[in-house]
């Protein structure tokens, strides 16, 4: 825990992000462990490899775009709502969100002079297409790790990077805003005792 919360603060996010406040919070508390990993980590990979449903894939809206972009599917992944376009937890997505690794993204940016700077959250820098179909985020370390890690956890469906599930309920639970809450109650369902 403590090396998370070093990794944290060494990530140069100020004390006043209260993305950082929140991720301290749930880190720290021994009240919000229960809350933050309801029992995440006792469900089978292979359990929860089912949840996703590999045809909704087609449902994705603007996949089309990282091979566009020219964004090595290799070192991206897509995370957020898109994820729960596969898991049946929403039914679809407004646009994609997406986390890249420094080199993919410098690659990109050469290729197309479309991805503009969109704006800057989490200490970190944002940027988005024109017609805001895709917001991608470099080394996004909201989890205290990199994008590296993520992608070594992600689950691939048809050459795509998709964040884990156990991922995915951290991310939210962290973000903590009220738009998600319903997407993160069907996500604790997901991890509770007799559901898989």
């Amino acid at each position: 825990m403590s090396a998370c919360i070093n990794y944290l603060i060494e990530a140069n996010l100020s004390m006043e992000d209260k993305t950082l406040q929140r991720a301290l919070q749930i880190l720290s508390n021994e009240n919000d462990k229960e809350k933050f990993q309801p029992n995440i980590n006792r469900v089978k990979n292979a359990d929860l490899l089912k949840v996703y449903k590999k045809n909704n894939i087609r449902k994705i809206k603007h996949l089309e775009l990282i091979d566009k972009l020219r964004i090595d599917r290799n070192q991206a992944i897509i995370i957020g709502s898109s994820v729960l376009v596969l898991c049946n937890i929403v039914n679809s997505n407004d646009d994609l969100d997406l986390v890249v690794t420094k080199p993919a993204f410098n690659k990109a940016a050469k290729s197309v002079d479309v991805i503009k700077t969109y704006k800057r959250e989490y200490n970190k820098v944002f940027y988005q297409t024109p017609h805001q179909e895709l917001e991608l985020a470099v080394n996004f370390q909201i989890l205290g790790t990199t994008t590296e890690k993520l992608l070594s956890r992600a689950v691939n469906i048809e050459g795509y990077n998709f964040m884990s599930l156990r991922d995915t309920y951290r991310m939210y639970n962290i973000l903590n805003r009220a738009k998600d809450i319903d997407k993160l109650a069907k996500l604790k369902k997901i991890f509770s005792v007799g559901h898989l």
